[in-house]
């Protein structure tokens, strides 16, 4: 309780008085998929740069915008660009953090994948929260998972034609789920790039986590950090594939 007051009262001194209150931690809400957890890997070293030591609260990636809005967050390490048109409390730093590609996984339905309205006449699993796969099969026939083990367990069992993901989340959760008939289809929907949030009471954070940012991706240090992430993620969903039954 204390602690949630001072933050409060540090949020007020802030929009008062400007930057004289500046935040030592940022606490951002984040999933456990490759994605938040490659972009956080980036965000931790960037802000280390600058003083900040980042924290996290894993939870639900709906939930997680609607409280950094609120304030009971700091930030969010990867959102699509434009969410601060719908959610006032939220500013985004201008350096993407993550480029991945979306990709669509089917099983056993044939599909000539020529954009999102190839995927009009089918079953399309997503992920709960995930705004380009939202806005991309709106008006479409959805069924929304709470995580990739789910999404790819519904394609593996014909609960759904198709899943849309991106590609690496869709690699990890392959290999770790050890599925005999999924495929990943070329080419990619679309490149989705992504974007830090923090909220508006650390905005004077802004120019000092963008400058930050683009030092790194300048020193190729950006990268580096992603390629790291991703391949240790790779090792940890083959060895969690081996203690798995085939098909299971």
């Amino acid at each position: 309780m204390l602690i949630n007051n001072a933050h409060r009262l540090c949020v007020l001194l802030v929009a008062l008085a400007g930057p004289a209150c500046a935040a030592t931690e940022i606490r951002m809400g984040t999933a456990n998929g490759a994605i938040s957890q490659s972009a956080l890997s980036v965000l931790r070293e960037a802000y280390r740069r600058i003083g900040v030591t980042v924290t996290t609260t894993v939870g639900p990636v709906d939930q997680s915008l609607q409280q950094v809005n609120r304030g009971e967050l700091d930030g969010e390490p990867a959102r699509v660009a434009g969410l601060e048109t719908r959610y006032p409390g939220l500013v985004r730093v201008p350096v993407a953090v993550v480029q991945v590609d979306a990709m669509v996984f089917a099983n056993k339905t044939p599909l000539a994948l020529a954009g999102w309205d190839s995927l009009r006449p089918y079953r399309i699993g997503i992920l709960k929260g995930v705004q380009y796969a939202a806005e991309g099969t709106r008006g479409m026939r959805v069924d929304i998972s709470a995580d990739n083990t789910q999404l790819f367990s519904k394609l593996e069992n014909d609960e759904i034609d198709f899943a849309v993901a991106t590609r690496i989340e869709g690699v990890l959760t392959m290999r770790e789920l050890r599925t005999r008939n999924i495929t990943m289809l070329e080419p990619p929907l679309t490149k989705v790039v992504l974007f830090h949030y923090l909220h508006e009471s650390h905005r004077d954070l802004v120019p000092k986590i963008t400058a930050s940012l683009t030092a790194m991706e300048r020193e190729g240090r950006m990268r580096h950090i992603m390629q790291r992430t991703l391949a240790r993620m790779l090792d940890d969903a083959r060895a969690s594939g081996a203690k798995r039954p085939a098909g299971h």
